[in-house]
């Protein structure tokens, strides 16, 4: 992460949430990845509410796939639900999310691995992996020279609202997030 801010930021990394981090990480090995952790984590929310998670982490050059988190607290106090969840932009999730490392093709495999799809249609939950190639883009050629392989670009599904929009970089801590105006 330290040769990455300097940079001007962006994306750094993502998560995919677990309830049986343990479960996960046996299955990611058994499927030939190396796993770090349990990681405990935590902080005290302003109204003094404690909460706590666990990590895992899939070694690896870059941030290409993504670490596992599992709620040892309820989850409901680190990811807020209802009306403090909406957004006057109507996002609703991430749909998409842009990766990119040096070589495609690898990429497309530890990612089939990770998620267990048979064909090229990259999806975990409601989110599609798009594989970004960095000598056709120089953002992410910038981005991968910057901090290696990893998330580049994320889009939002906002239910129809601000279809098309990218939201302003210099208020979104220089990440490129776009506005797909569709429904997760």
């Amino acid at each position: 992460m330290a040769a990455f801010l300097p940079s001007g930021g962006g994306l750094i990394d993502y998560s995919a949430a677990s309830d049986d981090r343990q479960a996960d990480a046996r299955s990611l090995q058994e499927r030939g990845f190396d796993v770090d952790g349990p990681t405990d984590g935590g902080r005290r929310l302003p109204d003094g509410t404690e909460i706590r998670w666990r990590v895992a982490r899939i070694r690896q050059d870059g941030r290409l796939l993504p670490f596992l988190i599992e709620d040892v607290t309820p989850r409901s106090l680190r990811v807020p639900g209802g009306s403090a969840a909406e957004h006057p932009n109507g996002a609703t999730g991430i749909a998409r999310l842009e990766l990119v490392a040096p070589d495609a093709r690898a990429a497309t495999r530890s990612l089939k691995a990770l998620i267990e799809v048979p064909d090229e249609d990259l999806r975990l939950g409601a989110c599609t992996f798009v594989r970004v190639a960095p000598g056709r883009d120089i953002e992410a050629g910038s981005r991968l020279d910057a901090a290696g392989p990893g998330p580049l670009t994320v889009a939002l599904a906002t239910g129809g609202l601000g279809e098309g929009e990218e939201l302003d970089l210099r208020r979104s801590n220089e990440v490129v997030i776009r506005l797909l105006g569709r429904s997760s």
